[in-house]
């Protein structure tokens, strides 16, 4: 109720911004189809995978530094995070992440996707894990 006033109350059409409430069937389509990710975390993004989620479909995300999520900026194309920032810029860098999301490639999204998947898939996450282990 209140995104949706606040919305309103922004201008914003229906078109505009879309408020999903039940079960997302889809998730990766639905990932896939957005313009930027952005994960504002408070404190419980401690393996961010929302975040590299959104990476691996080849979403670029923006989210704060909380926990891990500064490590998943392995790549310039993958996003920032954006609470260093003083608030006229980090309404600059949200504005044009959302942008640059909004009109890019379909090639730069599947770059991104590979680029992504290379580095936070689970069988990745798995073999580094495996050598971690072995290493002890």
């Amino acid at each position: 109720t209140h995104i949706r006033a606040a919305a309103d109350a922004l201008g914003l059409l229906s078109d505009d911004v879309i408020i999903q409430c039940e079960r997302v069937q889809d998730v990766a389509a639905l990932m896939s189809g957005t313009s930027l990710g952005l994960v504002s975390s408070l404190g419980s993004e401690i393996i961010c995978r929302v975040a590299q989620e959104f990476l691996m479909c080849g979403t670029p995300v923006v989210t704060t530094s909380v926990g891990s999520l500064p490590e998943i900026f392995t790549n310039q194309t993958f996003g920032m995070a954006y609470d260093h920032l003083n608030p006229n810029d980090s309404t600059d860098a949200l504005y044009k992440w959302l942008c640059l999301g909004h009109c890019e490639s379909k090639k730069d999204r599947q770059t991104r996707a590979f680029m992504a998947q290379k580095a936070f898939s689970i069988q990745r996450m798995s073999a580094d894990l495996d050598k971690l282990l072995n290493g002890l």
